[in-house]
C-alpha cells in the first residue's frame, strides 16, 4: 500500500539508544513502526500595507487526523514522499474528517499569525496545500527494574520523544 509520509531519519537501533538514554535502567523489549495520519496545510497570509507591496507570510500547521488537535510546524526541503510501508508496520486510521480538519488548520494558522503580526486590516488567506501525511513514530516497550513496563513514542523524523506512559506492575 502506497501512502504520502515524512521520511525515516532516525533508525530503529538509535531509537532504541535514546530511549534507554531517557529511561536509566530499564532494557529493551521491542519496538515497532506506527504510522500516525496529519492533515498537513498551508496557509498563505498577505497584509496590504499603504505605498508598499503587500507582505507575504506563509504558515504550515499540522492537524492529527487521529486525536484532533493542530500545531505550527516548520518544513523544510521535500518533507512528503509516496512510498510503500512495511508489513509489520502499524498504519492508524484517520478519524477527522477534512472538513474538520481545514477548519481547525485555519484557525490554527490565524492564531500562528496573529502572535507574529499586528495588522490593521484583515489577511487575505490562500489555502495552497491540503493533504493526508502520515508521519513514522517508533513506538518502543523497555523493561523497567521493578518489572514494570514503559511505553515510548519517538519521532522518526527528529528523534524527540513525543510521549511516554508507565504500564503493568
Amino acid at each position: 500500500m502506497k501512502i504520502c509520509a515524512v521520511p525515516i531519519l532516525i533508525s530503529e537501533s538509535k531509537a532504541q539508544a535514546v530511549a534507554e538514554k531517557r529511561i536509566s535502567g530499564s532494557r529493551f523489549l521491542s519496538a515497532d513502526l506506527q504510522y500516525i495520519p496529519y492533515w498537513i496545510s498551508c496557509y498563505t497570509f498577505k497584509i496590504p500595507r499603504l505605498f508598499m507591496k503587500p507582505r507575504s507570510l506563509e504558515i504550515w500547521i499540522a492537524c492529527n487526523a487521529a486525536k484532533g488537535g493542530a500545531f505550527p510546524i516548520r518544513i523544510d526541503g521535500d518533507l512528503f514522499e509516496e512510498k510503500d510501508i512495511p508489513e509489520s508496520s502499524i498504519l492508524f486510521n484517520p478519524v477527522l474528517e477534512k472538513e474538520e480538519a481545514l477548519e481547525t488548520c485555519r484557525t490554527a494558522a490565524y492564531e500562528a499569525f496573529v502572535k507574529r503580526y499586528l495588522a490593521m486590516q484583515d489577511p487575505k488567506v490562500e489555502l495552497s496545500f491540503n493533504d493526508l501525511v502520515y508521519f513514522p513514530m517508533w513506538h518502543i516497550v523497555m523493561e523497567n527494574k521493578d518489572n514494570s513496563e514503559t511505553e515510548v513514542l519517538l519521532n522518526s523524523r527528529t528523534g524527540g520523544i513525543e510521549n511516554s506512559r508507565r504500564i503493568g506492575r
